[in-house]
């Protein structure tokens, strides 16, 4: 194969990969699906605990101003908030807030119920997403 017909096939298929990605792990009535993948990452990362913004930047391979984006957007749709270090007034830490938590409980019960419903389908019952959840 040429090597320009090999280059565009990767192009199309870095551009197709975020898309086939959210398809994998979508699921159904997700409350996190108009989250980019990265935003949607901090907040998974955040369920552990609060974390310092460069903490996070080192753990998502970004920048720091990358970083303080994500975060700012996080923060205006209230998934998350920035508080204060208690023993260093300067150091900012990352949390979700009560909303985030709770949009983050959601995605993980409808997670679950998906997992559910495709392992009781390889076993020949059908099942709704109602009746798993």
């Amino acid at each position: 194969m040429e090597e320009p017909i090999l280059l565009r096939q990767a192009e199309t298929i870095a551009t197709l990969m975020p898309a086939v990605a959210r398809s994998l792990f979508a699921v159904h009535n997700d409350v996190a699906a108009d989250l980019p993948l990265g935003q949607l990452r901090v907040c998974g990362i955040l369920e552990e605990g609060p974390q310092s913004m460069s903490a996070l930047s080192r753990e998502m391979g970004v920048s720091l101003s990358a970083m303080t984006q994500i975060a700012d957007r996080l923060e205006r749709s209230e998934w998350v908030r920035r508080v204060a270090e208690d023993n260093d007034r300067r150091v900012r830490r990352l949390q979700l807030t009560p909303h985030g938590e709770a949009m983050m409980r959601e995605r993980k019960k409808g997670r679950i119920a998906k997992s559910y419903i495709k392992r009781l389908a390889s076993l020949g019952y059908a099942v709704t997403i109602k009746e798993a959840a």
